[in-house]
């Protein structure tokens, strides 16, 4: 595992702890993490 993973896996995992961990949103909270490593804002959910 890179550096880089292991900070994405550790963010992703910081913002499902920060939304009380709930089911089905690992994903979403991969791609957060990902956008905000990169230096950008993650986009918006569509419903």
């Amino acid at each position: 595992m890179s550096n880089d993973e292991a900070s994405i896996r550790e963010r992703a995992y910081f913002l499902w702890l920060e939304e009380a961990q709930p089911d089905g949103r690992d994903v979403d909270h991969w791609l957060q993490a990902c956008a905000e490593s990169q230096g950008r804002e993650a986009e918006p959910e569509t419903p």
